[in-house]
């Protein structure tokens, strides 16, 4: 139930890194909404962030897919204390 759960909602690394190079969408993808539209309106800090954003998106990403397995373990928690 873990897998199942865990494996449809994680993000790819290599996936959203290459995003974050070829076309700047992944604070979209990791939930980031304001932060992503931020990132749009300035022209991605005038270029700045947008070569920051390279070596923050690997973290972004692991914080990402540690967030969705915590909810994933919640929700298994959940279901095994309605079982009893």
């Amino acid at each position: 139930m873990f897998n199942a759960h865990y494996n449809g909602s994680k993000r790819s690394m290599a996936l959203i890194v290459a995003l974050s190079i070829l076309f700047p969408i992944q604070l979209f993808l990791l939930g980031r909404i304001g932060l992503g539209i931020l990132f749009a309106v300035t022209g991605g800090g005038l270029g700045v962030w947008y070569i920051v954003e390279w070596f923050l998106t690997p973290g972004r990403v692991r914080e990402y897919n540690a967030k969705v397995a915590s909810q994933a373990i919640a929700l298994i928690e959940a279901g095994a204390g309605e079982e009893e």
